[in-house]
């Protein structure tokens, strides 16, 4: 726990000299970070982007480096390459990161799919968790432990996960990670949560119910507000913030269609209002987005290439694709 805590507090008095988004919005009271998703260790050769994530940026998530295919190719078959290099970098740079995602039913490697047995696929979720976890031990600040393991109608998602185990797969990916790091802040994240929908009801009834019966090991939800309404977000944080044992919210992929100014305004202003919403992390750093890391697919997810091609549509991104800040970056600054 102390090496954590020198950990935060070198970020924090690292990022906190300059007078980029990240400063501002970290200077008030119970905010932690303004960063950015969707980067890995090529992202940072991209001069245009380390300039706007060392000037701009205080937390930084990974989009490809982390995930269990990359990670974990075969059975206790570990990969740190990449997500080593992003966490040294990270760590040299004074920068939060938020690690991502330890179980998340896409972009899974094809030995997971072929386990039958409940114990086997307990022991696997155990060791996957935990070793990696335990890798990154104070030098990882926050978790996405789950990620997306709820449909819309709230119902549990389908995957290989929730029909062996149920909803049991999420108290033991948040037990071992709590035994490998007890210092990190633990998250369980989802998208489509951006009103009091039944998605969001469902979330709160789930982390509630799994934090009475288990002893709070859930720390926190996060929103991936990627959407082209924000008007309901200052109720959705509010009453994610209602479930039991819950410490803090966040918004961890921030992305809305067309960057209206008085969207992003609105969805800043909306963590701001909520106490216990401690960061804004967005989708990307800037429209170049399809050209740089891209969302590596695992035994043919065309779905993640879709995504990837419709993300590259369009303007999503608080800087275009020349790194130029936009018209709603502004916006930002001006109510910070």
């Amino acid at each position: 726990m102390k090496g954590f805590l020198s950990l935060m507090t070198f970020a924090l008095l690292s990022v906190a000299q300059g007078h980029g988004l990240h400063d501002k919005f970290s200077a008030h009271e119970g905010k932690l970070y303004f960063g950015s998703g969707s980067i890995d260790p090529v992202d940072l050769k991209k001069i245009g982007i380390l300039e706007i994530v060392k000037k701009e940026l205080g937390q930084i998530s990974p989009v490809n480096a982390m995930v269990w295919g990359t990670i974990e190719p075969v059975r206790l078959g570990f990969n740190f390459t990449e997500s080593d290099t992003l966490v040294e970098w990270a760590v040299a740079s004074g920068k939060l990161i938020r690690g991502r995602t330890l179980v998340w039913h896409s972009q899974l490697p094809r030995w997971v799919h072929t386990i039958d047995q409940q114990a086997e696929l307990i022991d696997v979720i155990e060791q996957h968790c935990f070793t990696i976890a335990d890798r990154y031990k104070g030098k990882i600040f926050s978790w996405d432990v789950v990620s997306e393991a709820m449909n819309e109608d709230g119902s549990l998602r389908p995957s290989i996960f929730s029909r062996m185990l149920g909803d049991g797969f999420i108290r033991h990916a948040f037990w071992h990670a709590r035994r490998a790091d007890p210092g990190a802040k633990l998250y369980i994240t989802d998208y489509n949560m951006d009103a009091v929908n039944l998605k969001t009801k469902a979330m709160v009834s789930l982390v509630s119910k799994i934090n009475a019966e288990y002893g709070n090991i859930i720390d926190g939800i996060g929103t991936a507000t990627v959407t082209g309404s924000v008007d309901d977000v200052p109720k959705a944080l509010e009453y994610l913030s209602t479930a039991i044992g819950i410490k803090e919210v966040a918004i961890t992929e921030l992305a809305v269609k067309d960057v209206r100014p008085e969207d992003y305004v609105k969805v800043v202003q909306a963590c701001l209002d909520t106490p216990l919403c401690v960061g804004i992390t967005t989708a990307d750093v800037a429209d170049d987005w399809r050209r740089s890391s891209n969302l590596r697919a695992f035994d043919s997810e065309p779905a993640l290439e879709e995504q990837a091609l419709d993300r590259a549509n369009g303007s999503w991104s608080l800087w275009d694709s020349k790194y130029r800040p936009r018209p709603a970056y502004h916006a930002i600054v001006d109510i910070l």
